[in-house]
């Protein structure tokens, strides 16, 4: 969206759109023994933190803004075998995150009806490459990773990968998420625009009512003008008269 085009640090309420990710290694980094049981809390402060920041940039005039909801990091393929519970883990943190995203989000848009702010689904996106990896051109879904690959091969191409390591995607997998971006980005603001056309529609039709009705009046208050000229002077026998034309 912006490939090409020299950077522009000036932005304003309109048309400025304020996007927010939250990595998804932070998340799979959390010491699971030492918050063993503030699990939920923690997830929740993270969130609540995100969404404090989206106020603060509220009150500086911001209006738009993008939240991206977090992959499942569990099922990257760098999490081992051996830690099925840490594995099972982090999936539900994964969804705690992801929910308490769209609980904020929601209070957010019912206390801002000035704002916009829309949701990117980043674990469906990821997901759906997975399911659908060969359709892409990669040769494995999220059961390997590029680099465990190459080891000391030189003949490996890293575009084959969804995954670059245990945590980043290849810049391939970067390129259909944008896309995707892209195409969600567009879909809205042709919602918005068809959105503000019926409203302009609906003023438009409003005026020609009012145009009409103005026009026909005046068409009314003309014949009657007419009228009565025309029998102020078929009055022969009045010629003196004066003939009073006020309506």
């Amino acid at each position: 969206m912006t490939v090409g085009k020299q950077f522009y640090n000036n932005w304003n309420s309109q048309d400025s759109l304020f996007g927010y990710f939250f990595g998804t290694n932070d998340l799979f980094s959390l010491n699971q023994e030492l918050f063993k049981d503030r699990r939920n809390e923690i997830i929740d402060l993270f969130v609540d933190s995100l969404f404090n920041g989206i106020n603060m940039m509220y009150q500086n005039g911001a209006r738009n803004f993008m939240v991206f909801k977090l992959h499942a990091v569990n099922e990257n393929p760098g999490v081992p075998e051996t830690y099925t519970k840490t594995h099972e883990i982090i999936g539900k943190e994964c969804i705690r995150f992801n929910e308490r995203i769209d609980s904020n989000a929601i209070k957010f848009y019912d206390n801002h009806s000035d704002a916009n702010i829309l949701i990117y689904n980043l674990n469906s996106e990821m997901k759906y490459i997975n399911e659908n990896y060969a359709d892409y051109g990669f040769i494995c879904n999220n059961t390997n990773y590029a680099i465990k690959t190459a080891g000391g091969k030189k003949d490996y191409k890293i575009e084959d990968f969804i995954m670059h390591d245990k945590y980043h995607p290849t810049f391939k997998t970067h390129k259909i998420i944008a896309d995707d971006v892209n195409e969600f980005l567009t879909k809205v603001s042709k919602i918005s625009l068809s959105k503000d056309i019926n409203i302009e529609k609906k003023e438009f039709n409003s005026k020609t009512i009012i145009y009409s009705i103005i026009i026909l009046l005046s068409v009314i208050f003309l014949l009657i003008i007419m009228i009565k000229l025309k029998n102020c002077l078929s009055n022969k026998k009045k010629k003196e008269q004066y003939c009073n034309l006020a309506v």
